[in-house]
């Protein structure tokens, strides 16, 4: 009987840690959050913390309610310690496709950053046809610096998606 007790301090303290860093995630006092769960006062909350307490099922979804504005709680997570394995599967599924958009955005950057290097040429050829007065050059040397400000414009666009698909993949 006095292992079964000690095996519930110890869950017990441990949800508590894990309460008190939900808490913080979501930078709420304790005060704060005892009026979000319906509290008059923090001292449930501070029990929660201490490991005097542990919430009933009610308190749970409205803390799944509260953080739900700030991130997803995995409320297995909160009471257990170990992510649910539908979050982790999630998690794999997600990182396997930010992986995979990573590539086609690196093969991309190389293909438009290739296609630049080339309408430079061309556009280089055309000012010196157009200098030499060669007929035509005028037009054409419009056309390739529309393209090229057409192309900066999308390799700017690609960069932006490689930054987001970074600070995705850093925040799993």
């Amino acid at each position: 009987m006095q292992e079964k007790s000690l095996e519930n301090n110890s869950n017990r303290r441990l949800f508590s840690v894990r309460f008190r860093k939900l808490r913080t995630e979501l930078h709420l006092t304790q005060h704060q959050l005892s009026e979000k769960l319906g509290f008059s006062t923090n001292t449930q909350v501070s029990k929660f913390e201490n490991g005097g307490s542990e919430p009933n099922l009610e308190i749970l979804r409205k803390l799944a309610d509260v953080s739900s504005s700030t991130f997803s709680l995995d409320l297995h997570e909160l009471i257990t310690g170990q992510e649910s394995p539908k979050i982790y599967a999630q998690k794999v599924e997600y990182q396997a496709l930010l992986q995979l958009l990573a590539k086609y955005i690196a093969a991309e950057t190389a293909r438009l950053l290739e296609e630049r290097h080339r309408f430079w040429g061309e556009l280089g050829d055309a000012e010196t046809k157009k200098s030499q007065g060669i007929a035509g050059q005028e037009e054409y040397v419009q056309f390739l610096k529309a393209d090229l400000h057409r192309l900066e414009k999308r390799i700017a666009d690609v960069a932006e998606d490689q930054h987001y698909i970074q600070e995705a993949m850093n925040n799993l």
